[in-house]
């Protein structure tokens, strides 16, 4: 009995290495990796979901004849039938030499005997298999069958809207408002579950037209992304509304609202795929168009990156884990430079991260769907060039949207600005132009002249 679970697992306390090489199985991972938390914002926004399920699919149905399983398992199963009969015939040698001496000489053997070493055996040989069946797979397949249920459970608490969003013909951007109902103007938010009882935003109002260039300032916990999160439909107000050409954001369908928005965050960063996927998902119908991929890195800067790299747009800069070291392995100096080698990543620095990932959202603008344009604070890993540089890259690509900016260094941007929002405790304290602003001698003008010192 022990023979039989000990022999199935071949691999057991042995040093080794594996390695998953199967090209449609790493995507699959990949794309499965895809579901985590750290890439949610950037999934939802973009209206990737689609996407990526239809590309799961074909990797799925590209797998489904090829076993899958732990190493140990797969090893076992690929082992000859030689181990396995020697196993058994040593689990059933006490029973056949009793059998034999039984036939023998039966005065020596009795009846009760027989089955009772027969019935021992069998209780050994379950209890042996049942406890391999709960060290190796029960803990597998709990964990599976937990995110299983879990998932099933999963419900949006965002309840979607009713009505397309059509944009008039020749509009290029979309109109925004935030007021309350009873037109006393005031939005208020606070985020689900937070322990201070002091409102995220408090009393916010403004208007957005259509097409302009606004950029929102203030100091850090103002409320800033905050608005952006209202304006993208993330969370809904707490109390008041937030418009889009004139109709309630709730009334519109999510995708559809998305399906025109392009974002550049703090939060978006580069997903497990190749350089050239990672930039086209920007605009999934465009996924595999490569002129258009290669004119939206070189509009992030980002051209000359990608061709520092030795496969080019084919490059995976952050792949999917694709082996492992036994335990045994770990003391084995040569099994750790085989299993280096197989996990080997390309280092690149914050700011060419920065401006990789930004390309994907110039993908996105090439597209003449998008009418709304969000950038918060993206540009933390570029110094003050490169940042200027990204930031008139965006604002040459706008074409006639509507653009919003969260940013701390806004001296360059707030000149360009149709509207200049400042923050301030969760409420906007002052609004207007560049110019406005600073005659009116208050808080944007204090930011303004606080950074042009420190530039000087």
């Amino acid at each position: 009995m022990i023979l039989d679970n000990m022999w199935g697992n071949k691999s057991w306390g042995k040093a080794y290495v594996k390695q998953a090489v199967n090209d449609d199985y790493l995507r699959q991972q990949a794309l499965t990796s895809l579901a985590k938390h750290t890439y949610k914002a950037e999934v939802m926004g973009g209206n990737l979901s689609g996407y990526l399920l239809n590309e799961y699919q074909k990797v799925h149905d590209a797998l489904c004849h090829i076993p899958n399983g732990d190493v140990e398992d797969l090893w076992r199963r690929s082992t000859t039938a030689l181990p396995s009969m020697f196993s058994n015939l040593c689990n059933d040698g006490p029973m056949l030499y009793i059998g034999l001496l039984a036939l023998m000489n039966p005065s020596q053997v009795s009846v009760v005997q027989l089955a009772m070493l027969e019935q021992t055996a069998t209780r050994l040989r379950y209890t042996f298999s049942f406890a391999k069946h709960i060290i190796t797979i029960y803990p597998i397949e709990l964990a599976r069958l937990n995110n299983f249920y879990r998932l099933l459970d999963l419900k949006s608490k965002m309840k979607d809207g009713c009505m397309s969003y059509s944009p008039a013909a020749g509009s290029l951007g979309l109109s925004l408002e935030v007021r309350y109902e009873s037109r006393v103007l005031n939005v208020s938010f606070n985020y689900p579950g937070a322990k201070s009882e002091r409102d995220a935003l408090k009393d916010v109002s403004f208007s957005i037209k259509a097409g302009q260039l606004v950029v929102i300032v203030g100091a850090n916990g103002s409320g800033k992304s905050t608005i952006l999160k209202l304006l993208t439909r993330y969370y809904d107000t707490t109390s008041g509304t937030v418009l889009i050409d004139g109709n309630p954001i709730q009334d519109y369908r999510i995708a559809d609202l998305r399906s025109v928005t392009a974002s550049l965050t703090q939060e978006h960063t580069l997903f497990p795929l190749s350089m050239s996927e990672n930039i086209g998902i920007g605009s999934p119908s465009s996924v595999t168009n490569l002129d258009k991929i290669a004119q939206a890195a070189k509009l992030a800067g980002a051209q000359d990156v990608i061709k520092n790299f030795t496969d080019g747009y084919d490059t995976v800069l952050e792949p999917v884990k694709t082996a492992h070291l036994s335990y045994t392995g770990r003391g084995n100096e040569d099994l750790k430079k085989e299993y280096e080698k197989m996990e080997k990543t390309i280092n690149v620095s914050g700011g060419e991260k920065q401006r990789l990932v930004a390309s994907r959202t110039f993908m996105r603008m090439l597209s003449e769907d998008i009418k709304f344009v969000i950038v918060d604070e993206p540009s933390s890993a570029l110094d003050p060039g490169g940042e200027y540089e990204l930031f008139k890259q965006l604002r040459e690509a706008r074409k006639g949207r509507t653009m919003i900016f969260v940013t701390h260094r806004f001296a360059h941007l707030t000149k360009f600005a149709d509207l200049i929002l400042c923050m301030k405790g969760g409420s906007v304290i002052e609004m207007g132009t560049h110019q406005e602003l600073l005659n009116h001698e208050g808080e944007y003008a204090h930011l303004y002249n606080v950074q042009a010192q420190a530039f000087t």
